[in-house]
């Protein structure tokens, strides 16, 4: 997911591929492998895009935390991966770059922040 001005877009699993399968090995839900485009959604629709996920990495930029934090404390408290704490904000302007070396950087940033190592 990433927050962008007062959207938040989700994006085909073919932006962030480094992710899956033969990278970090995260499989994306149901509906987030459904997804073909990169769109904007409601705060209300996450819940559709990300049930069943084990992690949820937001893309935000700095200054966006307290947004985030309202949103998981109220209409995205009760996704399970939110209830584990399997959430992390990522840096949104590395993450946003889809360079060969910053998908380096994505695949151990998200592999990072997931085991504390």
């Amino acid at each position: 997911m990433q927050f962008y001005g007062k959207d938040i877009y989700i994006h085909d699993q073919k932006v962030f591929s480094g992710l899956y399968d033969k990278g970090a090995g995260f499989k994306p839900t149901a509906a987030a492998a459904k997804n073909k485009q990169t769109k904007a959604i409601s705060k209300e629709a996450v819940p559709n895009y990300v049930k069943g996920a084990d992690y949820i990495f937001i893309l935000a930029p700095s200054g966006n935390d307290e947004s985030v934090q309202d949103l998981l404390d109220g209409v995205w408290q009760d996704i399970p991966a939110v209830e584990a704490k399997h959430v992390y904000l990522v840096d949104n302007s590395k993450w946003s770059d889809y360079s060969i070396s910053t998908r380096l950087y994505q695949l151990k940033d998200s592999i990072s922040k997931v085991t504390g190592k």
